[in-house]
């Protein structure tokens, strides 16, 4: 049987984030109308418009949010390589902040996936308003392998590829 195509980039970026901001947690509170607007593997460009729930007391987005824009659209840019870069954690982010947007503003958001290793990957993100640069960040990810199951003395037990093991329910 012919493997199944790929869905395209932009799919897979929609898909990606919708499940991180539909999960209830805070990107759910805070990014709800946070829009893809193109995908090709490895970058994904997105919209948004800073309303009260992203900014700070100065009425500009706020510097947490940007950090979050950075974490969750770096993301979905590892997420268009495929099915095996769905999961992943951070390692390290760092933002450089260089303008206010302020309220009711629209903000163009870019998120390139720079090198895909095999257990790392490395994002930048930009945020522009217009032709302004409003922040850049950096962000580094451990890409989470799924678990190969060994059936070691009929216990059921599995061995992550780095040589972990355990039940494989998450409780080791």
């Amino acid at each position: 049987m012919p493997p199944l195509p790929k869905p395209p980039a932009l799919e897979i970026a929609r898909s990606y984030l919708q499940r991180l901001v539909g999960s209830g947690g805070m990107d759910s509170r805070v990014f709800p109308h946070l829009a893809v607007t193109e995908a090709i593997p490895g970058r994904v460009r997105c919209e948004l418009v800073v309303t009260k729930e992203v900014a700070n007391k100065h009425d500009t987005i706020h510097g947490g949010a940007i950090a979050s824009l950075v974490d969750i659209i770096g993301s979905t840019a590892i997420a268009t390589h495929g099915p095996n870069y769905q999961s992943h954690v951070s390692v390290d982010l760092n933002v450089s902040y260089l303008k206010a947007a302020p309220l009711n503003s629209k903000v163009h958001i870019e998120g390139t996936c720079d090198r895909l290793g095999r257990t790392l990957a490395f994002t930048t993100t930009t945020v522009k308003m217009g032709d302004d640069l409003v922040a850049v960040g950096r962000h580094t990810k451990f890409i989470m392998q799924p678990r190969a199951v060994h059936k070691e003395s009929g216990h059921g037990e599995s061995k992550s590829r780095h040589g972990h093991s355990g039940s494989g329910d998450g409780k080791e």
